[in-house]
């Protein structure tokens, strides 16, 4: 699969909130509880998403058709009495990594997270964390299967993502790597969801 990363621009809100409605549809459709409802709302959840694309935080991956196939957040933002300050200050953390229902099953997560292992490096980090949605355990294993391990879940945390779940920043779990744009993506006029409009 020939594909691409791209840092984001502003009009990529609408990607994200797209990413996301799709994969809490399938969510639901599963039987999971994660993202059936906006957290903890929708307007403050647009607007952490806005805050991260403005930031240059949030990167979109497409295909050759610059079809969006998913996107991840990397910052040191978490949620607070997740992590202590040390974990805090010794990783990269990822966030909202999403893709498009039929860019599943080839991979791409797995790259991306290694993309974010590399980016963590570049920044002198020694760690990749993440807190994953404390009830889906399908996620969980997931991510231990990427070389992810469970540190702790947080009991009673106001925050529904409260798995806390870490990696060194060197591990590499994919054998492709996905190459950066050297230009900001303008996805406003290439844009195309997969399985059309």
């Amino acid at each position: 699969m020939n594909i691409r990363l791209a840092e984001p621009t502003a009009r990529n809100l609408a990607i994200a909130v797209w990413l996301r409605r799709e994969t809490a549809a399938w969510l639901e459709s599963q039987g999971h509880d994660q993202w059936v409802r906006d957290w903890p709302n929708t307007e403050t959840m647009v607007e952490s998403f806005a805050r991260d694309l403005e930031a240059g935080q949030t990167w979109f991956v497409y295909n050759h058709a610059d079809q969006v196939l998913g996107c991840i957040t990397l910052n040191q933002a978490t949620a607070v009495n997740l992590w202590n300050d040390e974990e805090v200050n010794t990783a990269l953390f990822v966030h909202r990594l999403t893709l498009s229902r039929k860019a599943t099953g080839q991979g791409l997560g797995a790259q991306l997270l290694d993309f974010a292992g590399q980016k963590a490096q570049a920044s002198g980090w020694d760690w990749l964390r993440l807190d994953a949605w404390t009830t889906n355990r399908k996620l969980h294993q997931y991510y231990m299967r990427q070389g992810f391990q469970l540190v702790r879940i947080v009991e009673n945390h106001h925050s529904p993502s409260a798995a806390c779940f870490e990696r060194p920043a060197a591990y590499r779990s994919a054998s492709l790597s996905i190459p950066e744009s050297d230009t900001r993506y303008d996805s406003a006029q290439t844009f195309v969801p997969l399985g059309g409009l």
